[in-house]
């Protein structure tokens, strides 16, 4: 069944990343991922994962890389997907366009689990930016607030990202990171918190 397809134009390109950029903001995903299929949702997992893989091999620009991210994320079902989808799109986009983060914020109180996931896991890909030192602190400083804000979310998965996100940042920004940490120890337990007045 036609459940997922994708067509590789020429192999020996991929193998050897030299993939053709897409210079340009796509409407409608390249001519090289086909998915006629009704029910999107409903693809196999390999195939989503192959998709990503084969994503993080292309040249793509980061308006593209967010505009495939966010049209899949959707349909994500599992945390390995969540995370190679953040790979090979959101993550990238981040990397390279710092605009990203308000979008990001904005996913924390979605109610799929998956999209608040990504919003975290998208910022651990900040390791691969090329941007300026002082750009990528000013980011990681809205990472933190993001980790904070999903702490105590009930859902382990997002506990995990948070987890993971803070330590990315101490391995890029180690003073930031312990700051953060030090500032939640002090503040003890969510559940013990005094109320904001």
């Amino acid at each position: 069944s036609q459940i997922y397809r994708i067509l590789l134009q020429k192999r020996s390109q991929i193998q050897h990343g030299s993939m053709p950029s897409c210079p340009q903001p796509m409407q409608s995903p390249p001519p090289f991922l086909i998915y006629p299929t009704p029910r999107p949702r409903r693809w196999l997992w390999e195939h989503r994962l192959f998709a990503a893989s084969l994503l993080d091999s292309l040249k793509l620009t980061p308006t593209t890389c967010w505009a495939l991210g966010a049209n899949f994320l959707p349909g994500v079902r599992t945390w390995e997907g969540c995370d190679q989808l953040c790979g090979s799109t959101l993550g990238r986009a981040l990397a390279a366009d710092p605009a990203y983060m308000d979008q990001l914020e904005s996913w924390l109180t979605d109610e799929n689990i998956w999209v608040r996931r990504a919003a975290l896991v998208s910022t651990v890909y900040l390791r691969r930016s090329k941007l300026p030192p002082e750009t990528v602190r000013a980011l990681d400083t809205p990472a933190l607030a993001m980790c904070a804000t999903l702490l105590d979310d009930p859902e382990p998965y997002i506990r995990k990202a948070v987890n993971w996100a803070v330590r990315e940042v101490l391995r890029r920004h180690y003073d930031l990171a312990r700051g953060w940490l030090l500032a939640q120890a002090e503040a003890g337990p969510r559940s013990k918190r005094a109320p904001k007045s």
